[in-house]
């Protein structure tokens, strides 16, 4: 019965996590559009929603995942919970290393030079590159939790 609660909190951590995720190309998308302030709202939203609800969700998916792969007895090396692991580290040092210290960045020459100064926007293509791949790399992961290919 545990272990059923655990997956139910795992799964609705993987969807508040990934969901905020995934909505941050749209909000700086029409921040983009709208204007300056608005960009910078926009910005300073999404670093929130990192900072706060997505990024706090995301180690809290990896504690109840390493839990319930304790609890279930599976061996961590099987394949598609060893390739899971190494997507899930791999993602947390690529967003905690190259995206929260771009979007930061960002920000600050957003607010010092506006949104056509080079800086920003080459911080902006880095920050787009790097959200997408962390975007793959998450339907990568729930791909592999859900068909847990051998």
């Amino acid at each position: 019965m545990l272990y059923l609660w655990l997956k139910t909190v795992h799964v609705f951590l993987a969807i508040v996590a990934v969901g905020f995720t995934a909505s941050y190309g749209l909000i700086i998308g029409r921040g983009r559009k709208a204007g300056r302030a608005e960009l910078t709202f926009a910005l300073k939203t999404v670093q929130a929603m990192g900072e706060y609800v997505a990024n706090p969700g995301f180690v809290l998916l990896l504690v109840t995942g390493f839990a319930m792969i304790r609890m279930s007895g599976l061996p961590i090396g099987t394949r598609w919970i060893h390739v899971s692991m190494a997507l899930v580290f791999l993602a947390l040092a690529l967003g905690f290393g190259v995206a929260g210290p771009t979007l930061r960045k960002q920000i600050a020459v957003l607010e010092a030079r506006g949104p056509e100064d080079a800086e920003f926007q080459s911080l902006s293509k880095r920050g787009a590159i790097v959200g997408g791949i962390l975007g793959l790399m998450s339907l990568v992961i729930v791909y592999l939790m859900v068909h847990k290919p051998s």
